[in-house]
């Protein structure tokens, strides 16, 4: 009889208190996840990582790679809530490739760089999918969801959800933005200094990580999936995230 008015009083005391679950989608294959500072796994393959029974409460999250920036939020989780993140991490030491003209990868590299209509907010540049739209305005790197379905999260901020957003606002001019490969909620936008890559969801931490640094150049995503770049001393690039 007094196990079992234990047992009630233990499953009364975790319907007040509550649990939540953090779902983090994409974690490259090698990462360790790290739940409020501690050790939670390390992946064999790139996959979704789910940390389930969390109290209730606001919980550190970062995954971390040997040679890549860390991936890092503070996410807030209510009783029975389920938030979903899609982690990024970018090398540390990208792997770019000098091209020729007789590189195999020349002609897509080229065709990517090619003049193209600078994007606005009536006629925005567009993810690969459809879902979100991309121009620059007032240097400011904005986005807008496009499709009919619920806004994501990223678009909905401290409770507010509004279809258009202000993904940075940069004290550097802003020279170019696009979609990272095969990524509709995390772009790359160059400066002056450099090429930096960006999240859209601003919940708890809004992840941010250099991708091409000290120099101006002009880049583009290419159909394969790389980064094709033209820099100041007209040297074609390509960089495979």
């Amino acid at each position: 009889m007094v196990l079992l008015l234990g047992l009630f009083w233990y499953v009364d005391r975790i319907g007040i208190a509550g649990t939540g679950t953090i779902e983090i989608l994409g974690v490259r294959e090698g990462s360790t996840v790290f739940i409020d500072n501690k050790r939670h796994v390390r992946t064999k393959d790139t996959e979704d990582v789910v940390l389930r029974n969390l109290a209730v409460g606001t919980h550190s999250v970062v995954v971390a790679k040997d040679g890549y920036w860390p991936w890092a939020k503070k996410l807030a989780v209510g009783n029975g809530e389920k938030l979903t993140v899609r982690v990024f991490i970018l090398p540390q030491d990208a792997l770019v490739t000098i091209l020729s003209s007789e590189n195999a990868a020349y002609e897509a590299a080229s065709e990517a760089l090619s003049p193209r209509e600078t994007p606005t907010e009536d006629r925005p540049l567009l993810s690969d999918n459809g879902s979100v739209g991309l121009w620059i305005e007032d240097n400011k790197v904005m986005a807008r969801w496009l499709k009919e379905e619920p806004l994501p999260p990223s678009f909905c901020i401290t409770g507010a959800c509004d279809p258009t957003l202000v993904v940075i606002p940069s004290e550097e001019r802003v020279t170019q933005a696009t979609f990272f490969p095969r990524r509709d909620d995390v772009i790359l936008f160059g400066t002056t200094e450099g090429i930096f890559a960006i999240e859209l969801d601003k919940r708890g931490t809004q992840n941010f990580q250099p991708f091409y640094l000290n120099t101006y150049a002009h880049f583009a995503t290419t159909k394969d999936g790389t980064v094709a770049i033209l820099d100041h001393s007209d040297t074609l690039r390509v960089i495979l995230p």
